[in-house]
């Protein structure tokens, strides 16, 4: 009987003879556990004198696409579909995490403007003798945005 194929989840493939059917043994490569999944039976040595006769009928049917490659066993089809499921949560995390930084920057050059606008503004309105709540609010409230998104900004550099 032929060796069974086994896939590791690390992505080695390995060989096992047929006696250690039914048996974890250790990747040699990461060191993971492997189940040895049954042999497949071989059906070459099957009698085919009672099939029916080949009328061409079969041929005619559309062809199915195969999900899991015959040679493989589940477990590592499993491993495929875990890392297809893996790799799209990791590519949506990079997506969130440009638009965080997008809008911490955002935060960032709003509180920098604000900022330079309230500024000169008060400065004018100082010169000129008077004072107005608009532009000493506007330098709060871009202070807050500015002070905001550095904090932001340090907090994701520290989590990273």
């Amino acid at each position: 009987m032929a060796d069974i194929l086994v896939h590791c989840q690390c992505g080695q493939r390995l060989r096992a003879k047929p006696e250690l059917a039914g048996r974890r043994l250790s990747c040699p490569k990461c060191k993971q556990p492997i189940a040895v999944p049954a042999p497949v039976p071989d059906l070459d040595g099957l009698d085919n004198s009672s099939a029916p006769a080949d009328d061409g009928f079969w041929d005619e049917m559309p062809k199915t696409p195969t999900l899991v490659n015959p040679d493989t066993n589940i477990d590592a089809h499993k491993t495929s579909i875990a890392n297809d499921v893996m790799a799209r949560a990791h590519e949506r995390r990079a997506f969130e995490k440009g638009i965080e930084n997008t809008i911490c920057n955002g935060q960032i050059v709003s509180g920098i403007g604000m900022v330079a606008l309230a500024i000169p503004w008060l400065g004018i309105l100082l010169l000129a003798g008077r004072i107005s709540i608009y532009p000493i609010f506007l330098l709060i409230t871009g202070s807050v945005a500015l002070i905001n998104g550095i904090a932001q900004k340090l907090r994701r550099r520290g989590s990273d």
